[in-house]
C-alpha cells in the first residue's frame, strides 16, 4: 500500500487527471486487505469489534466511489 500511495503522489505532476481515481483504487486496496484479514487484527488486539462495522462500511463507500471510474479503468488495460 506504501508503494501504491507513492507512486500515486508522484504521478500528481506528470498524469494529474489520473490521481484521482488511482488515489481511490489505493484505499480500496488497503481497505480490501484490511477487511479480508480482520480476525489477524482482532486477535492482535490491533482492533476492537466496533472498528470491524466501520472498516466495512468504509470498504462499501469505496467501492461505491470506484464503481464510477471502474469502466474507464478496465478500458484502459484494453480488457473491454
Amino acid at each position: 500500500v506504501e508503494t501504491f500511495g507513492t507512486t500515486v503522489i508522484k504521478m500528481q505532476s506528470s498524469h494529474p487527471h489520473l490521481v484521482k481515481s488511482m488515489s481511490l483504487m489505493c484505499l480500496l486496496f488497503g481497505f480490501y486487505f484490511l477487511e479480508s484479514d480482520l480476525t489477524t487484527f482482532l486477535e492482535g488486539n490491533y482492533f476492537e469489534a466496533s472498528h470491524v462495522a466501520q472498516i466495512r462500511h468504509l470498504l462499501r463507500e469505496l467501492l461505491k466511489e470506484t464503481r464510477i471510474c471502474a469502466v474507464g479503468l478496465v478500458d484502459s488495460f484494453g480488457m473491454t
